[in-house]
C-alpha cells in the first residue's frame, strides 16, 4: 500500500511545478498582449 501511494504523490507534485510554469506564461503573454 505504501508502494501504491508514493507513485501518485510525486506525479502530484511534477503536476503542480508544470501547472505553475503554464499558469506563469499565460500570465504573462496575456499582459504583453493587452499592452
Amino acid at each position: 500500500m505504501q508502494m501504491d501511494g508514493e507513485p501518485w504523490k510525486q506525479p502530484l507534485k511534477w503536476d503542480y511545478s508544470t501547472f505553475m510554469k503554464i499558469e506563469r506564461v499565460p500570465f504573462q503573454s496575456r499582459m504583453i498582449s493587452g499592452k
